[in-house]
């Protein structure tokens, strides 16, 4: 009978977790719009000059408007499919682990790299009247760190006990076969 919460089936859930999450929003940003034909741009780094005629808004940034967004969900979808392609192996072959261990890592890569390299939405373009004042990151990205790190942590307990596996037959004593004529005499060191 098969078990219903085995690592596999856990690893199913947080891939589709991962997969989905591109529809929700992983940033919001307070953005200050203005004509910048009627004003100059305030200098770099200046946030504190006031800009006239400028309307205050709030945008939501989605998954799926970045590129480490779509890239976290394709890792995840990856995983999915690998998953619910090889599911019936017993036992779990080790290559599965590996390549779940692997989407793991490049959806936590995906979602980091979005806090290394800011998307165009999260930056202010004062030439073209944008200035962004405040940007937060909504929990849909927080998420996406956490199931990822969820999923390598479950590649990584089916990798465990594949070596746990490895070892215990490695330690079994073999049967001995049949002696052959020589052989009783090379292990004593005579002959």
């Amino acid at each position: 009978m098969m078990k219903v919460w085995s690592t596999a089936s856990l690893a199913m859930l947080l891939c589709l977790g991962g997969t989905v999450l591109p529809f929700f929003p992983w940033a919001e940003v307070t953005v200050v719009t203005f004509d910048p034909a009627a004003q100059p741009p305030p200098p770099k780094g200046s946030v504190t000059q006031e800009i006239k005629g400028g309307s205050k808004t709030q945008e939501r940034v989605y998954g799926f408007q970045l590129r480490s967004g779509v890239a976290s969900a394709a890792a995840f979808l990856a995983g999915f499919l690998l998953l619910v392609i090889t599911g019936p192996l017993r036992p779990t072959p080790v290559w599965r682990s590996a390549v779940l261990l692997a989407c793991g890592l490049a959806a936590l890569a995906a979602a980091i790299a979005v806090l290394a390299f800011p998307p165009e939405a999260l930056r202010s373009s004062p030439e073209a009247g944008r200035v962004v004042f405040a940007a937060a990151w909504g929990y849909p990205h927080l998420l996406a760190l956490l199931l990822s790190g969820g999923l390598m942590l479950v590649a990584a307990v089916e990798l465990r006990q594949q070596v746990g596996r490895w070892v215990r037959d490695r330690d079994q004593p073999r049967p001995q076969g049949p002696a052959e004529p020589g052989a009783a005499a090379d292990r004593a060191g005579t002959g």
